[in-house]
């Protein structure tokens, strides 16, 4: 028997969480009827509508605007949904009073990071105290968000393969080239990034590695000025792309630098270097430390270090054979852990825990 479940979100641009809400809401099996709420649009919206997904978005006109999440109750009361999956804070925290009020059971996925600050933590509290079960992509996000493990579940995030091309594009340069992917914003650490591109190519020339910095965002131009010179010099690129997979793939290593006083919960940069087949140098924390195996997969650095970085990139650069070797048992890792498969099963699983738990499924 079919049953229905609303998927409810603040947001539908750019972003990782954004990301895994599509893959989830397009690959469920056929016995979920899936319906999609957002109270903002992007290119994941239209990405929806394009797949046939029964998406309602109520564009918010300020931060509190009420209106949208009127919307939602309005959804909530005509559909009368099975289960509700609530991927947004205030999804959570405004629909939370109407999702007990009508019975419905909810599942909170609010929680996305390896680590929740205090100014977020009474947000995450006040959602998911009332959810029947709370998902996280990390275990270490549930933790630090005080989850209690009877209540918490941890869904890996899924990366789509039928994102890589059968054929891989030609390289157009042979020198070694580094790549960062991620949004241009404090949370993310490329200061160090561009520190250690100045440190290595001072010692292995600049005509022996190439950097691209791939993103944008509020950092974007200072980080510029910042690079000037190694931009004009050609040894630095800034880039953006709609799809990052064809830049990795004609990259010889992935980079993610996180500022010092943040930490990532299961990022979708790591897991498309490693579905990339590259290997992967990354701050260490958080989730990071679960996804990715020191010394097989890549190399965990400290927050902030762009020297350690340097050595690192040293390394793999002066070693081939084993970095590629590493690049490929990351790509085995992720085929086998991460797949948009078992993403999909671990999430059937969330949602019929969460029925049973009400009494409601009817499988």
């Amino acid at each position: 028997m079919t049953l229905r479940v609303l998927v409810a979100t603040d947001s539908l641009g750019q972003g990782g969480a954004e990301r895994q809400l599509a893959l989830t809401v397009k690959n469920l099996p056929k016995c979920w009827e899936v319906r999609c709420f957002s109270a903002g649009g992007g290119p994941f919206a239209e990405e929806l509508l394009e797949s046939g997904i029964d998406l309602q978005v109520v564009e918010r006109r300020f931060r509190f605007d009420p209106v949208p999440f009127l919307q939602l109750w309005r959804l909530l009361k005509q559909w009368r949904p099975d289960l509700v999956h609530s991927w947004g804070y205030m999804t959570t925290l405004a629909g939370s009073p109407a999702y007990v009020a009508l019975g419905i059971p909810y599942v909170d996925a609010t929680v996305q990071t390896g680590d929740v600050r205090l100014v977020r933590k009474w947000r995450c509290n006040a959602g998911f105290n009332r959810a029947s079960l709370v998902v996280g992509n990390t275990r270490c996000g549930l933790d630090s968000a005080c989850v209690p493990p009877e209540r918490g579940r941890v869904i890996h995030n899924g990366f789509d393969f039928s994102r890589i091309p059968a054929v891989t594009p030609p390289r157009q340069d042979e020198r070694f080239t580094v790549v960062m992917a991620a949004r241009m914003h404090p949370a993310k650490d490329y200061r160090s990034f561009l520190s250690a591109a100045r440190i290595l190519a001072e010692d292995l020339g600049p005509a022996a590695v190439r950097f691209v910095a791939l993103g944008d965002g509020p950092d974007r131009a200072v980080l510029q000025d910042t690079g000037r010179d190694m931009i004009d010099s050609g040894l630095l690129e800034f880039r953006v792309v709609l799809d990052v997979v064809p830049e990795l793939l004609v990259s010889d290593c992935g980079v993610l630098m996180t500022s010092p006083d943040r930490v990532e919960g299961i990022s979708n940069s790591i897991l498309e270097y490693m579905a990339c087949g590259l290997p992967v140098i990354c701050s260490g924390g958080g989730g990071t430390d679960e996804l990715v195996a020191c010394g097989e997969t890549g190399f965990l650095v400290s927050p902030g270090d762009a020297q350690e970085l340097a050595t690192r990139l040293r390394w793999v650069c002066q070693h081939p054979d084993a970095a590629r070797a590493m690049g490929l048992k990351a790509a085995e890792m992720v085929r086998r852990e991460y797949s948009v498969e078992a993403m999909i099963r671990r999430t059937e699983r969330v949602y019929l825990e969460a029925l049973a738990q009400r009494g409601r499924s009817r499988l």
